[in-house]
């Protein structure tokens, strides 16, 4: 499977969301995400529904911001997503700085690893070596780019975006340890 695809639910509704968040989130025993929280306390919290639609008092909800990051989109995004900030925090919330660095690298090794697998996933479809196929698997022209990148990615360049990725990954997981975004 792709290490790529996140799923979520598809809703009408905020409580819809919250009512399919509810029903899928819980933890299982032996599921790969309770394995890897390991009861270190940085699990995702419990779901509960209680008071969701409560958000004139957000005291002690803490956002982690990357302000490079999240401004980098054009003016108008820009500004409607501080709008939506400065409410949160007119309502109580704490806006805290975070820095995530190497982003340009990371965000190469993240591409690399997509193009890699998608190349693995769809290649024998597009070089039409598919079994029972009749040849070539038309895949519109982006697809085509992506697969052709990343049939050309070597194995050290695959591990190395692979490592980049575990470090950001152990670099965030100590952001959010970090008793300023934590309860």
């Amino acid at each position: 499977g792709s290490t790529m695809i996140k799923t979520g639910p598809l809703a009408a509704s905020m409580k819809d969301a919250a009512l399919a968040y509810a029903v899928m989130s819980p933890s299982a025993p032996n599921h790969f995400y309770s394995q890897l929280y390991g009861g270190n306390g940085c699990a995702p919290p419990v779901p509960h529904l209680h008071a969701f639609t409560s958000t004139s008092d957000l005291s002690g909800v803490r956002l982690g911001m990357f302000r490079e990051w999240f401004s980098d989109a054009s003016p108008a995004i820009v500004n409607a997503c501080d709008r939506a900030v400065d409410f949160l925090v007119s309502r109580g919330a704490e806006v805290v700085p975070i820095a995530i660095p190497h982003l340009k690298e990371l965000s190469m090794a993240n591409g690399l690893k997509i193009s890699s697998e998608f190349a693995l996933g769809h290649g024998l479809h597009y070089w039409g070596y598919m079994p029972g196929s009749k040849g070539k698997m038309e895949l519109e022209a982006g697809s085509r780019i992506t697969v052709a990148l990343g049939s050309t990615s070597t194995a050290i360049e695959v591990l190395c975006a692979e490592k980049l990725r575990r470090w950001i990954f152990d670099y965030l997981h100590g952001v959010f340890k970090d008793e300023r975004l934590t309860a």
